[in-house]
């Protein structure tokens, strides 16, 4: 019997740059020098690329029939090669035509033929129809042709490679959608890989400030705080709105994509959740700018691509944050600490304040109408969350949780708890600052949380005071486990004090439902370790499942500095 000989290890090249084809080939002549740092790349050495000068030859050898024929082991493809030898003669009298579509539709092909054949894109330049279809798949690079100056050329054209032959690379591919008064402009990120939009001006302008003042009119509980029966089919309304406005047209069938794959991927091991940190959304608000920080109350969560009897809010199925930028206020030398140890450290403010209260509004000192605040049954219960995940761990993933408001045999209230919380935070730097209790937000943005007080009534405290003592303690991460407290004015404080993260609510919470989507958070964020926004979409994910009728998960909204 004749044995035949094993197949040969191929890479396809697709480019008609003759200079380009020769430095590639230099590279992979020059592999077996590396392979310490690459070892993964071993089956490359001795690799010759074979060269294909346009994309229409490309598919040829890749759609041959021949009883020896072998698909590449990779495919490098040059984003502003042509389709045809016709295109070629053109070009060659317009350079501009090299505009990427060709290698733009040769990837669409390759999708449907030859979907596991792993492809490095070269980019001389931004080509934004081309960076949008590799963003949608998972086993695709970019790497820009910049092999000028004093670089590591040859280390980072390895390293791009072999992580797409590493199966449990991390693979960081991140959206940030800047959002402004009058246009949006799109940023993407994958790997080392970076490239812009232009900004994209908004169809018609005055969706978006309609949507604000609907949302802010909004809240899924009836005056007898029973959930509104029409809450998911309103908010998936505007979540659509928002959708078409702002994702649909530039990013909307990458995402969902993205969206259906990582679903699929969960369903077949439900450890994987959308393939760990596949991608981050974020969507950008300057601090700075008065009209775009209007919009940060857009239900960017919400964000759905269709209309649904059974949405698909954004905030269930992708990793993602609103990111508020504004500029750091340093607290003074005595007021900073050393920067914290791991294992991270919490201190959790239990604030069960009852009894009738009203709030100031800041912009006009006038008092609001007085109500009534019940006392809160499962503030223990949402502290008993941080605790076992301390005794469990045996103090390996968060050290014992400082309490304070609850203290034996004197219950600390008003001034001398504020006292009592302001002296910790000035003398120990805390990872987390977890408040549990009462908050609300007026119309005009002034945003409250409720201390017990004296004489067992409640003590309302400015969140921009409470920004303070976070500057104070140089906190990384604040959550406020309360109603209504994650309003654009706590964010922007809380961020000017300096946190790197809030996570907090829009409207009215059950508290059952509350410290059962904390139970969910702190699983992801201390047991296994995801990054927050991640976390921040397992614990609505985790929660939609559990209380799908709550309004809870489709009310918790993330912000982040980074």
């Amino acid at each position: 019997m004749k044995t035949l000989p094993p197949p040969r290890k191929r890479v396809m090249h697709i480019t008609d740059d003759d200079d380009l084809g020769a430095l590639v080939s230099l590279f992979f002549d020059l592999l077996p020098s590396r392979l310490d740092d690459f070892p993964g790349l071993a089956d490359f050495v001795d690799v010759v690329p074979d060269r294909r000068s346009t994309t229409e030859a490309a598919r040829k050898m890749l759609s041959s029939t021949d009883a020896d024929h072998c698909p590449p082991l990779l495919i490098i493809l040059d984003g502003r090669v042509l389709a045809s030898k016709n295109a070629q003669t053109s070009a060659v009298a317009q350079p501009e035509s090299r505009t990427g579509e060709a290698a733009t539709g040769f990837l669409g092909w390759l999708k449907e033929t030859n979907p596991d054949i792993p492809v490095l894109v070269q980019m001389p330049t931004s080509l934004e129809k081309l960076e949008l279809k590799v963003l949608s798949r998972p086993n695709v690079a970019l790497l820009t042709l910049n092999y000028s100056g004093e670089a590591d050329a040859h280390g980072e054209f390895m390293e791009v490679i072999s992580n797409l032959f590493t199966p449990d690379r991390p693979r960081k591919r991140r959206i940030t959608i800047d959002v402004g008064s009058n246009a949006a402009t799109y940023h993407f990120r994958m790997n080392r890989y970076e490239f812009v939009t232009e900004a994209k001006a908004y169809l018609d302008k005055g969706v978006l400030p309609t949507l604000v003042h609907s949302l802010n009119a909004f809240t899924p509980w009836n005056a007898g705080q029973s959930v509104r029966p029409d809450w998911k089919f309103v908010l998936n309304s505007y979540g659509n709105t928002l959708f078409n406005v702002l994702i649909n047209d530039m990013i909307g069938p990458h995402l969902e994509a993205m969206w259906h794959e990582g679903t699929a991927d969960a369903e077949a091991d439900p450890a994987a959740e959308l393939s760990a940190a596949d991608v981050e959304l974020r969507f950008d608000i300057n601090g700075e700018d008065d009209d775009a920080v209007k919009l940060f109350s857009l239900p960017f969560e919400l964000a759905s691509p269709r209309l649904t009897i059974d949405p698909a809010f954004l905030c269930a199925n992708i990793p993602m944050a609103r990111r508020i930028h504004m500029p750091r206020r340093m607290a003074s030398a005595r007021n900073r600490v050393q920067a914290p140890p791991h294992p991270p450290s919490v201190l959790f403010v239990h604030a069960n304040a009852s009894g009738p209260v009203s709030f100031v509004f800041e912009s006009t000192g006038e008092r609001s109408a007085p109500q009534r605040l019940d006392e809160l049954d499962y503030i223990d219960a949402e502290l008993a969350v941080l605790e076992t995940i301390w005794r469990d761990s045996g103090g390996m993933l968060l050290s014992e949780p400082v309490v304070v408001g609850r203290e034996q045999p004197e219950r600390l209230v008003g001034k001398a708890l504020i006292n009592r919380i302001k002296a910790m935070l000035q003398t120990k730097a805390f990872d987390i600052v977890h408040f549990s209790g009462h908050s609300t937000s007026l119309p005009d943005g002034s945003t409250y949380l409720v201390l017990p007080g004296d004489e067992g009534e409640p003590y309302p405290v400015s969140v921009r005071e409470f920004a303070h003592w976070v500057e104070e303690g140089d906190c990384k991460l604040v959550v406020l486990s309360s109603c209504r407290g994650s309003s654009l004015r706590s964010a922007i404080e809380i961020m000017r004090g300096g946190a790197e993260a809030v996570l907090g609510f829009r409207w009215e919470v059950d508290e059952h439902d509350c410290t059962e989507y904390f139970e969910q958070f702190y699983e992801a964020y201390l047991r296994r370790g995801r990054p927050f926004s991640q976390a921040y979409r397992d614990a609505c994910r985790a929660t939609q499942r559990l209380h799908f009728s709550s309004p809870l998960w489709a009310s918790a909204v993330a912000v982040v500095r980074d």
